[in-house]
C-alpha cells in the first residue's frame, strides 16, 4: 500500500511541478546573453517567461542607468543587486514588524486595555458601519467579515450581542480605539529611552551581520585564482591520476600471471 501510494504521489508532484522521469533526466542550459546592451530582454527570452511585456516593463523601469548605481541591466536580475535589494527590503519589513509590536506593547502598558480588546471593539465598531473612514480599513473590514463566514461560531452575533461592548465601545469614547499614526508620535517621544535604543538594537541585529560580512570580504580578499593556473593543476592531477590507473593495470598483470603459474604447478604435483 506504501508503494503504491509513493508512486501516486510522485505522479501527482511531477504533474503539479513539471518534473520529468528520472530516466529522461537532463540538464537544459540556458542561452548566455539573456540582457541587450540597452538592458531590455532579448526577445528570444522573453517568449519563453510568464507575460513578456509584464517582464520587460519590470525590466525597464528597475535599471539604473545614471548615479552611483549604474549597472548594465535590471537590479533585480541576479549578480546585479538582486540578492542585496531582496535582503535590503527584508531588513525593512522586519524592523516596521518589530516597531510596531513595541508600539502595540507601550501603547496598552499605557492605555491598561489589552490589544484583544481593541481588536474586538473594532470589529464591533464595523458591523455596526462605524469606525471605516480609509479604504485600507474597508477592504480589512471585508476581509474579516467573509473570514467569520467560515468560522463554526457565530461571531457576529456574539459581538452584537454583547452588552459590555454596547456600553464601553463607541465613537464618543476612544477608550478602546485603534492605536493612531498620532498615538505612536506621542509614544516616540514620551518614550524615547526605549524606542531608541529599542531601534539602534534592531539595527545592530539586522544589519550587524551584513556589515562584518562585507567588512571581512573588503580586509581580507579571497584568493582569486587564476583559471589558466587552475587548469594547469587540473591537468597535472588528471596525469598523475591515469599514471596510477596504468600502474595498477600492470600490477593486476603481473598477479594474475602469478596465479596462471602457481595453479600449473599446483597441477604439477598432484
Amino acid at each position: 500500500f506504501v508503494m503504491d501510494l509513493s508512486q501516486s504521489w510522485w505522479k501527482c508532484v511531477a504533474h503539479v511541478f513539471h518534473l520529468s522521469e528520472l530516466g529522461d533526466f537532463y540538464f537544459r542550459v540556458l542561452p548566455e546573453k539573456t540582457w541587450t546592451e540597452d538592458g531590455d530582454i532579448k526577445e528570444e527570452r522573453l517568449n519563453e517567461l510568464f507575460c513578456p511585456w509584464l517582464m520587460q516593463w519590470i525590466a525597464s523601469i528597475t535599471h539604473v542607468r545614471t548615479g552611483l548605481m549604474r549597472n548594465s541591466r535590471s537590479f533585480l536580475s541576479r549578480g546585479a543587486g538582486a540578492r542585496r535589494f531582496e535582503s535590503f527590503l527584508a531588513l525593512i519589513v522586519m524592523y516596521f514588524i518589530c516597531k510596531r509590536q513595541l508600539w502595540v506593547v507601550l501603547y496598552a502598558i499605557k492605555t491598561n486595555v489589552l490589544p484583544a480588546a481593541r481588536d474586538v471593539c473594532s470589529e464591533y465598531l464595523w458591523h455596526r458601519g462605524l469606525g471605516v473612514k480609509h479604504m485600507w480599513q474597508y477592504l480589512f473590514h471585508l476581509l474579516v467579515t467573509r473570514a467569520e463566514q467560515w468560522l463554526v461560531v457565530d461571531v457576529r452575533n456574539e459581538i452584537r450581542e454583547n452588552e459590555f461592548l454596547q456600553k464601553n465601545c463607541t465613537m464618543n469614547d476612544p477608550k478602546f480605539h485603534r492605536m493612531s499614526m498620532e498615538h505612536i508620535s506621542d509614544m516616540e517621544t514620551e518614550y524615547s529611552w526605549i524606542t531608541i535604543p529599542f531601534s539602534i538594537c534592531l539595527g545592530v541585529m539586522f544589519l550587524g551581520p551584513h556589515l562584518l560580512y562585507a567588512f571581512h570580504n573588503k580586509l581580507l580578499p579571497r584568493k582569486i585564482e587564476d583559471a589558466e593556473t587552475v587548469d594547469e593543476e587540473q591537468d597535472l592531477e588528471i596525469e598523475s591520476l591515469s599514471t596510477q590507473t596504468m600502474n595498477h593495470k600492470l600490477e593486476i598483470s603481473d598477479l594474475k600471471k602469478r596465479m596462471l603459474d602457481l595453479e600449473e604447478q599446483l597441477r604439477t604435483l598432484k
